[in-house]
Formats: C-alpha cells, structure tokens, sequence
C-alpha cells in the first residue's frame, strides 16, 4: 500500500487500537521516513521498528503506550525488556519516546550510536533501576523523562556529559537519597522535578553546578530541614517548591528573586 510513497515524510498510525499486525515489508519503500508515530497503537513496537528499510533517515519514533485517556487501561504488546541492539542503525534520530510500557531495566548500550537524539522519555515504566553509563554519549540531549518509574536510587554518573540537558523529569519515584555529586555536569539545565519522591535529605553542594536552573521542584518528599546557602547560589532560581515536605514551611532566608511555591507564583 505504501510502494509508490518513496518520499514520504511522516506517518502517523497514532491510535488504531485495532493495529495489531504489520505485513512484513510494509515501509519497504518509504526510504524518506522521518516521523514514524505509533503512540497509542497495540501493534508491537518492536516489530515496527525493525520493519524500517531506512532507520537512518528517521528523526521522530514514538512509541508510546501511555494512554491520554485514563479509562483506556488496555496497552497490548508492552515492552518488558529491550534488546540492546533495537535502535541500531537509526544514527539520526532525534526524538524516542518508550514511554507507557513494563520496561523493569535497560541495556547499558541500548541507546549507543544515537548521538544526536535530543528527547528522551520513559516515563511511565517500571523502572528499578539504570545502569551508570546508559546515558553516556547522549550530548546533544535536552529534555529526559523519567518519571513515574520505581527508582530508589540513581548511580552517581549517571548524568554524565548531559551538559545540554535543559529539563530532567524524575517525578513520582522512590527515590530516598541523592548522591553527592548526580547532578555535576548538567550545566545548562533549566528545570529540575523531583516531586513524589522520597527524599528525605540534601547533600551539600547537591545543585552547586546548575547554574541556569529557573525552577526547582523538590514537593512532596520527606525533606526536615534544609538550608537556604544551596538555594541561594543558584544565580538563575526563580522558583523554589518544598511542599508537602514534612519540614514545611520552612524558615529559609533566601535572596531576593526567588518565589517558594507556586501557589505564589500563580498569584503573582
């Protein structure tokens, strides 16, 4: 059905929920992909992306089956496990989307050879844990979602040459501490999420390296105390949110500039 559509640019099978099955073959001559979206789709994602002739001309792969309707609970062919050579061949990609499957862990090298990807999400999965260097190589990343994972720890490096990271989502994990030095490096970061965690204290020097973070969301862990000298040195801060912490309110003498919650900073 596709043979004459050499160049094509995007396809969009985006909720078909009765897409269960790809003809082999079928992209065969669609040797222009750039946007393949398959989000909301039962088809096997794996099937999918082998079933690219092209992978290198391919920007855009969403592969998502986290529904945008919560009465949708059915999400068949979810990944469980991803081999580590899945996304071998798409050198171009710019944008993946794993996000809504049962993924518990990743490969160390599943995203090795994606050198220019810039969006990354997995949130929604089941997440235990990440392998240090799974990250490692991803330097033109931007925007990193992983939040509603099962995370209770994150290794020290693994955000390591992330120095273009501009949003980083870990929201709604189990998360109880945060090493020293897991955020050293991500110097162009914007927006760090850490609410629904269970964090329940602050090393120092924790954010010492996000010298461009404008919003900072630490709701809803078990933070006591904190101090306001790690805030304070964030020379771009405009929004602090601690809470639902069960030290909140606290008594922090933080500089001119910085809003503490955004209820206040919906008012103004």
């Amino acid at each position: 059905m596709f043979d004459d559509l050499a160049s094509l640019h995007t396809l969009d099978l985006a909720e078909n929920t009765r897409l269960t099955e790809l003809p082999e073959g079928i992209f065969a001559s669609l040797t222009s992909l750039v946007n393949l979206k398959l989000e909301f789709t039962p088809v096997s994602p794996l099937l999918a992306v082998t079933a690219v002739s092209n992978k290198s001309s391919v920007r855009t792969l969403n592969l998502s089956k986290a529904h945008r309707h919560p009465w949708s609970m059915e999400r068949p062919n979810v990944l469980t496990e991803l081999p580590e050579d899945t996304f071998d061949g798409y050198t171009n990609l710019r944008e993946l989307d794993l996000s809504g499957h049962s993924l518990t862990e990743l490969p160390e090298d599943v995203f090795a050879g994606l050198s220019k990807l810039q969006k990354l999400d997995i949130s929604h999965n089941k997440l235990t844990a990440l392998p240090e260097d799974v990250f490692a190589g991803l330097s033109r990343l931007y925007s990193l979602g992983l939040s509603y994972n099962e995370l209770t720890a994150l290794p020290e490096d693994v955000f390591d040459g992330l120095s273009g990271l501009w949003s980083l989502n870990v929201t709604h994990n189990g998360l109880t501490a945060l090493p020293e030095g897991v955020f050293d490096g991500l110097t162009g970061l914007r927006s760090l999420d850490l609410q629904n965690n269970s964090v329940a204290e602050l090393p120092d020097g924790v954010f010492a390296d996000l010298i461009k973070v404008d919003e900072l969301d630490l709701r809803y862990n078990r933070l006591t105390s904190v101090t306001a000298e790690m805030f304070n040195a964030l020379p771009k801060l405009y929004l602090l949110d601690l809470t639902g912490n069960p030290g909140h309110p606290f008594d922090l003498d933080l500089r001119e500039g910085i809003r503490l919650d955004r209820k206040t900073w919906d008012i103004d």
